[in-house]
């Protein structure tokens, strides 16, 4: 894989993430796909599972931060199965009302030309 095929790759998960829709996610998503987020329980963050999982994480999301942005973005090929992007991620933690700003990386690694796992990492802040 490309740097180029993976940054659409990303951008086709992008539009089916955003999306909501089930039939959308399930083009891009395994169906056992796990999704560890940058915010949970440690060691590994809040995990989610398969479609569903997503659709909920994604809401969940929407309960914490408010005008969730991504800006900055840039997707590498990791060879054939994986793909490591960077961003800056800003918004508005819903509790607090404070700014989120920071850096974030994710590694995905895929199967079958579809997510399998995405797993998240963001800078710490002190909220």
């Amino acid at each position: 894989m490309t740097d180029e095929q993976a940054t659409q790759f990303m951008a086709r998960f992008g539009r089916a993430f955003f999306s909501g829709e089930p039939q959308a996610l399930a083009s891009v998503v395994a169906a056992d796909a796990q999704w560890h987020f940058a915010i949970g329980e440690e060691p590994d963050g809040r995990v989610h599972h398969g479609i569903d999982g997503f659709i909920q994480g994604k809401a969940a999301n929407e309960r914490l931060i408010e005008n969730l942005r991504f800006e900055d973005v840039c997707c590498r090929a990791l060879g054939e199965q994986a793909i490591v992007m960077t961003y800056r991620v800003t918004g508005r933690w819903r509790a607090s009302g404070q700014t989120l700003d920071r850096r974030g990386i994710e590694l995905i690694e895929l199967r079958d030309g579809r997510l399998n796992r995405k797993d998240v990492f963001w800078k710490q802040g002190t909220n």
